[in-house]
This record gives structure tokens, sequence and C-alpha cells, in this order.
């Protein structure tokens, strides 16, 4: 979760999960919940389900291919190097014990990684939406003292 109403933008939450797609949905809609805003999930291959299950939400759909995921990836770029997005240092265990990280997930980041970077590409979803509104501008949440 990206908060946009700062600069550099900030990530407010993050949470990685791989469950059952339904658990997964009611996951999302309590994320929408604790964080109302735009919600952009993959739409490639079960996501269709996924974003039909939550469509009371209204989440906007990325389908990911060769361009779409180029261009996501240079967009992440982009945004670290202008230094617009801010983070802590994420840290997870799995379940299996292993331990996954943000930054060594950015360490491994190219445009021909066929590997999962989940969270990576998690953290692409939430900044593309910034950018499509940098291009067709959206106030979401007023904050006047800041302008």
């Amino acid at each position: 979760t990206v908060d946009i109403s700062v600069r550099p933008y900030q990530v407010v939450s993050f949470e990685r999960f791989q469950q059952d797609w339904k658990v997964a949905c009611e996951i999302i809609r309590k994320k929408k919940k604790d964080y109302p805003g735009l919600v952009i999930l993959d739409a490639t291959g079960l996501g269709d389900v996924i974003l039909s299950e939550l469509e009371d939400i209204k989440p906007i759909p990325f389908h990911f291919n060769q361009k779409s995921k180029f261009d996501l990836i240079s967009n992440l770029e982009l945004m670290h190097l202008k230094n617009l997005i801010a983070y802590p240092y994420i840290q997870q265990n799995s379940l299996s014990g292993e331990i996954w990280s943000l930054p060594d997930e950015l360490r491994e980041l190219s445009c021909e990684t066929n590997e999962s970077l989940d969270g990576v590409m998690a953290l692409g979803l939430a900044l593309w939406l910034v950018r499509e509104n940098q291009e067709r501008p959206t106030m979401l949440v007023p904050q006047f003292e800041r302008f």
C-alpha cells in the first residue's frame, strides 16, 4: 500500500500472501477497508476469477505479458532513480522458515527474470497507478496544507 499524498511516496503497508484465492480476496477486501483508494490486481491467469470475485471494490486489472512487464519494471526503476518512493527495510519469514526481503528481490530484478518476484511486482503495480495518475491527474485525498 502506497501513500501518494506525500513525496517521496511512502509504502505504508506491505504483506506477501500466497493463499487460496478466496482467502486472498478477503485479505484484499480488508486492505481496501483499512486503506481506501485504488486497487490494482494481476489479471493474468486466475486473476480473472479474483477480479470477478472482487468486483464490489472495482479493482483495476493489469495483464502481464513481456511488454507490460518491461513497462512495469521500467516505471519502478524510474521511481527509484527519481527518489519518488521510500519504504522501510521489508523482511518476512515464509511458512517454510525461509527469510524473504524486498531488497533481495530488487537486487534480482531484471526484465529477463522469469522467476516469481512477487514482492517487487506488487510494488511495481502500486507505482503503476501513480504513473497513470500523473498522466491523468486525480486527486484522491486532498491535503490542502501540503499544496
